[in-house]
């Protein structure tokens, strides 16, 4: 583990994160567990889907909303950016798609840099 301490480690995490599913159940009671977002640790970013406590979208048959246009963006990039403006356009679109399917419910994408980066991550490029 020594050898990967400046390695940079990128995490996309696309789950609903209130444990519901279309039944109204929580998944997560029933099964006994609690949930929290950990903190990242030394040069890590974590990307989520939501915020806790939220629902995640579907866009399609195949993908939620945020893996939507998480791929629509690396798409028309060509892969080829900085995190902050793919994570400028992905939080953008999933608010406004959610928006328009349920204005009461709307989808939160948060990201979760490690302490030690400071503003430094938006920096980084794919």
């Amino acid at each position: 583990m020594e050898s990967y301490r400046n390695a940079k480690l990128t995490i996309f995490f696309d789950a609903c994160l209130n444990g519901h599913n279309d039944n109204d159940r929580n998944l997560l009671t029933c099964k006994g567990l609690n949930f929290t977002i950990p903190v990242p640790k030394e040069n890590v970013v974590l990307f989520t889907a939501t915020s806790p406590n939220q629902s995640s979208y579907q866009h399609n048959d195949n993908l939620s909303c945020f893996t939507y246009f998480l791929l629509k963006y690396f798409k028309e990039n060509r892969g080829i950016t900085s995190y902050s403006d793919m994570w400028d356009f992905v939080e953008k679109e999933v608010k406004k798609y959610s928006n328009a399917v349920d204005r009461t419910n709307l989808q939160n994408p948060q990201i979760y840099p490690a302490e030690n980066l400071g503003e430094r991550w938006k920096n980084w490029s794919f």
